[in-house]
C-alpha cells in the first residue's frame, strides 16, 4: 500500500507544475492584453487632436481588448466619448459617457465623464445639468484630493491632471457663452502652468488657445491685451505645427483670422511686433489677404480633421472677416454654408426627411423659426449658440446690404436663442441639490424616529416580561420559603440530656 503511494507521488508533482504552468501562461496572457488595451487607450489619448479617426479606432479597440478589466474599459468608454462628442453625435456621446458609471467604480474615470457630460449639456444648452455634472465633478475632485497619497500610478496622475485642467476649460467655455467674464476668468486662471500641464501638449494647447481666443487675457489697456492675445496663439500655432496637433493649429489659424479682422489691430501688432508678423507673412501679404488666408487655412485643417461644429464655425469667420472688408455678398455666401452645415447635422442625427424642417437665412412672413422648434422638441439635441452666432452674422450682413426685413428676421431669432441659451440655472440646480439633501435628512430622521419608537416598544415588552417572570419567581421563593417553615415546624425540639 505504501508502495502504491510513492508511485503516485511523481504524478501529482507533474500535475501541480502542468497545473502552475496553467495559471502562470494565463496570468502573463492577461497581463498581455492589458498592457495592449491600456496602449490603445493612451494612443487614443494622443491622437485625440491629431487624427479623429485613429483615436476613435484605437478606443473601440480597447474597449473590446479590456474585458475584465473594468478601469480599461471605462477610460476607453471615456475616450469613444470625446469622439463622438467631437462628431456631434451627442446622443451615442451622452450614452458612452453614462455606461462609464456603470462599467466601474473608478473615481477618476467617472469624473472624466461627469466632465464629458458638461461639455454636452453646454454645447445643447441644458444649463441645469450642466451644473448638476459640475458639482458631481466638484464633489468627486474633492473626494480624490482627501486620498490624494493613493495614487501613485504615473498614468493615473496624468488622467487627474487632465481631468483638473479639462474641468476649467469646460467651465470657462460655459461661462464665456453665458457672457459671465469674471467667472469664466476666474475658471480658465484655475489652471496653473506648471510641469505636469507642460508634459501634456495638447491640455497646454488647448490653455494657450484659450487665453489667446475666448477672451480670458486680462491686462491694463485694450491694446496689451491684444498684444497678449497675439502671443499666446502664436504659441499655439507652433507647437501645433511643430507636433502635428492639427485641430489646435486649425483653432489658432481662425482665431489669429478674427484677431487680425479689425484693421487696428492689424496696424497695433505690425507696430509692436513686427519681426513676428514678418514671420507669419513671409510673403509680405496685404491686411485682406493675410486674414483671409488665415481663416482658409483653418477651414482646411478642420475639414481634414473632421469636425463639423469647427467647419461651419469657420466658414461664420470667413463671414465676419469679409463683413469688415465690405465684401457684403461673400458673407452672405459663406453663412449659407455655415447654415447647410448645420443642417446637415440634423439630417444625420434625426433622420430629417421633411425639406421644409431646413434652416434658411430668410423666410418671408414666418410666424415662427425652425431654430425654436428643434429647442423645444426634446428628441432634438440642437446647438442653439451654434445657430444664434450665425443669425446674428446673418442680421449684420443683411444690414449692410439695405434689407431690412431679412436682418429684422435673423435678428430675432438671434435674440430668441439669446433669451433661451442665457437662462442662468445654476440657482436652480443647487436649489435641486439642496432639495435631494434634504429628502435623503428626512428619510435619516425617519428611520431615527421608527428605530427610537422600535426601541421603546422593546424595552416596554422586555420589561413587562421581566416584571412577570420576577413576579413568578418570587411567587416560587414564596412558596418554597413556606414549605420549609413547615418542615421546619413540624420537627420536635431536640431536649437536652
Amino acid at each position: 500500500m505504501v508502495m502504491k503511494k510513492m508511485c503516485l507521488l511523481p504524478i501529482w508533482a507533474v500535475l501541480l507544475i502542468i497545473a502552475g504552468i496553467f495559471f502562470s501562461c494565463e496570468k502573463k496572457k492577461d497581463m498581455a492584453i492589458y498592457r495592449q488595451a491600456d496602449s490603445l487607450n493612451l494612443l487614443s489619448y494622443r491622437m485625440r487632436y491629431k487624427n479623429l479617426d485613429t483615436a476613435c479606432k484605437a478606443a473601440h479597440d480597447a474597449y473590446k481588448l479590456a474585458d475584465g478589466f473594468p478601469s480599461l474599459r471605462a477610460e476607453a468608454l471615456n475616450n469613444q466619448g470625446f469622439c463622438a462628442f467631437i462628431h456631434m453625435d451627442f446622443e451615442r456621446a451622452e450614452d458612452l459617457f453614462l455606461r462609464v458609471y456603470e462599467e466601474s467604480n473608478n473615481e477618476l474615470e467617472c469624473l472624466i465623464a461627469d466632465i464629458g457630460m458638461m461639455k454636452i449639456c453646454q454645447r445643447t444648452a441644458m444649463n441645469k445639468e450642466f451644473y448638476d455634472y459640475r458639482n458631481s465633478a466638484l464633489r468627486r475632485m474633492k473626494r480624490i484630493s482627501d486620498d490624494r497619497s493613493a495614487i501613485t500610478d504615473p498614468r493615473e496622475l496624468e488622467r487627474l491632471d487632465y481631468a483638473r485642467s479639462e474641468f476649467s476649460i469646460a467651465s470657462a467655455i460655459y461661462y464665456y457663452y453665458l457672457q459671465q467674464e469674471q467667472q469664466s476668468l476666474e475658471a480658465i486662471n484655475e489652471i496653473q502652468v506648471d510641469e505636469a500641464l507642460e508634459s501634456d501638449t495638447a491640455q497646454l494647447l488647448y490653455y494657450y488657445y484659450m487665453k489667446g481666443s475666448g477672451g480670458m487675457y486680462e491686462a491694463d489697456t485694450p491694446q496689451d491685451v491684444v498684444l497678449g492675445e497675439f502671443n499666446y496663439l502664436i504659441e499655439c500655432l507652433g507647437i501645433s505645427r511643430e507636433h502635428g496637433y492639427v485641430y489646435f493649429e486649425a483653432n489658432a489659424s481662425q482665431a489669429m483670422a478674427e484677431l487680425l479682422k479689425e484693421r487696428k489691430n492689424f496696424d497695433l501688432i505690425m507696430e509692436r511686433r513686427p519681426n513676428v508678423m514678418r514671420a507669419i507673412n513671409s510673403e509680405d501679404l496685404p491686411w485682406e489677404e493675410l486674414t483671409m488666408r488665415f481663416a482658409w487655412r483653418a477651414l482646411d485643417l478642420f475639414k481634414k480633421y473632421g469636425d463639423l461644429y469647427q467647419i461651419s464655425g469657420t466658414y461664420r469667420t470667413l463671414a465676419s472677416c469679409s463683413n469688415e472688408q465690405g465684401r457684403y455678398e461673400d458673407a452672405l455666401h459663406y453663412l449659407s454654408e455655415a447654415l447647410g452645415y448645420v443642417n446637415r447635422h440634423h439630417e444625420k442625427y434625426y433622420h430629417c426627411t421633411d425639406t421644409t424642417d431646413r434652416l434658411r437665412p430668410y423666410v418671408p412672413m414666418a410666424a415662427t423659426s425652425v431654430e425654436l422648434e428643434w429647442i423645444n422638441d426634446d428628441g432634438i439635441k440642437s446647438v442653439p449658440e451654434w445657430i444664434a452666432r450665425f443669425r446674428e452674422q446673418l442680421s449684420v450682413t443683411y444690414a449692410a446690404l439695405g434689407m431690412k426685413p431679412q436682418s429684422d428676421y435673423n435678428r430675432n431669432i438671434y435674440l430668441d436663442i439669446l433669451d433661451y441659451t442665457r437662462q442662468d440655472k445654476e440657482l436652480e440646480s443647487r436649489y435641486n441639490a439642496l432639495e435631494k439633501e434634504s429628502e435623503a435628512l428626512n428619510g435619516l430622521l425617519v428611520v431615527v424616529v421608527i428605530g427610537i419608537a422600535v426601541l421603546i416598544i422593546l424595552f416596554w415588552i422586555l420589561n413587562k416580561r421581566w416584571r412577570v417572570r420576577n413576579a413568578l419567581y418570587i411567587d416560587k421563593l414564596k412558596r418554597t420559603l413556606e414549605i420549609c417553615r413547615k418542615i421546619t415546624a413540624s420537627v420536635p425540639l431536640m431536649r437536652g440530656r
